[in-house]
């Protein structure tokens, strides 16, 4: 499905929809962020360029690199995303948390360990 920006925004912000709160909420938000990394891909160089003053003139990224840095990441990497394989990880992960009560919030407690160990594989793996 096309989106605009302001559709897109509204569905990664809502928690509510497919009862599933906030769990569902960041799937969405790395949905949208996976399918705009796959409409790059298809972007000539010049195109991404353009992209990247786009932005940069919009004030929409903050960042500690310059705004010459971002533009030689641009020139340097973005042109290699054609081939560009990403890996999703949520954390905490499935079967590594529980759900607790702490001064009367509901919260979720991770199992620290075990997380840094998947992320660790999918790091390296």
């Amino acid at each position: 499905n096309h989106m605009t920006g302001e559709q897109a925004l509204a569905y990664c912000r809502d928690r509510f929809s497919d009862g599933t709160s906030d769990f569902g909420r960041t799937e969405r938000q790395r949905k949208v962020l996976r399918a705009m990394l796959e409409s790059t891909k298809k972007l000539s160089v010049l195109e991404l360029n353009s992209l990247m003053q786009e932005i940069l003139k919009m004030n929409l990224l903050t960042t500690d690199m310059t705004d010459n840095q971002l533009v030689t990441f641009t020139k340097t990497v973005l042109p290699r995303l054609s081939v560009l394989q990403t890996k999703s990880l949520r954390i905490p992960a499935d079967g590594t948390w529980y759900d607790d009560t702490r001064d009367g919030m509901s919260v979720l407690i991770p199992d620290l360990e075990k997380n840094k160990e998947l992320l660790a594989e999918a790091m390296n793996g």
